[in-house]
């Protein structure tokens, strides 16, 4: 996937400002260099000034976590809902362990209203936010702050929220049209970060990147993510599956 200068340092500056990183904040890189989101972990904190700890190579599995968090003074960490949900089976409701972790952010897969129940249940004073976002519009672009008490109930999927600063995102049915709210469409993403294009694959390229018959800079182009989604009535986008599923 090609991603520009411009659209690699425009989402480091949005995510560093969402995120709420500051100067005096520890970043732990948990991430592969080969994922994505390590760009969040990375880069993003970097540009912010403030430090990237790196977990060891062997990682640090999920009973061992709440410790080496303490360890190293870690504020803000980035992780999947799998790792989660192991790491919080050695969670305590008010684990010191984890009281400077200022941000919890899962994403990368769906994540449950039992998830962010889990964490309020803590007592913990960090903030908890679900992520979502591909490679092709520059890694995590739908940023959803979720409350301490979150609506629905159990296994039920939390809304993936609103797009960020730079993205604009459209539910549409299969016609290209906006589907009205609550009705089931594909997530098209466009704005400012959206990559050129897959290299050396015209082919994909044009199939994956239409054009843009909403937008007002000529060109423009909308990326077809393939996930089926819809939006609820407080503006926020809820993930419902793939289309080819």
């Amino acid at each position: 996937v090609l991603i520009q200068h411009g659209s690699y340092a425009h989402h480091c500056q949005v995510i560093a400002d969402a995120y709420g990183i500051d100067p005096g904040d520890r970043v732990v890189l948990l991430s592969a260099l080969t994922f994505d989101v390590a760009v969040d972990q990375i880069a993003a904190t970097l540009l912010a000034g403030a430090t990237v700890v790196v977990a060891d190579p062997l990682f640090w599995s999920p009973a061992e976590l709440p410790a080496r968090v303490a360890e190293n003074d870690i504020t803000v960490m980035e992780i999947t809902p799998a790792y989660y949900r192991e790491v919080m089976q050695h969670v305590r409701p008010g684990d010191e362990r984890l009281r400077g972790l200022k941000l919890m952010n899962v994403g990368s897969d769906v994540v449950t209203v039992d998830d962010a129940l889990g964490w309020a249940a803590t007592g913990l004073p960090g903030r908890f936010l679900c992520n979502y976002g591909p490679t092709e519009a520059t890694v995590t672009c739908v940023l959803h702050p979720v409350p301490a008490a979150p609506a629905g109930r159990g296994e039920a999927a939390l809304p993936i929220g609103r797009p960020v600063p730079g993205t604009r995102a459209y539910v549409l049915d299969g016609s290209g049209e906006p589907v009205p709210v609550g009705v089931p469409g594909e997530l098209h993403l466009g704005g400012a970060r959206l990559a050129r294009g897959y290299h050396r694959r015209p082919g994909l390229t044009a199939e994956k990147f239409v054009p843009d018959p909403f937008g007002d800079v000529p060109g423009g182009r909308l990326y077809r993510t393939g996930d089926l989604v819809r939006h609820l009535a407080d503006g926020t986008i809820e993930f419902l599956g793939r289309i080819d599923q």
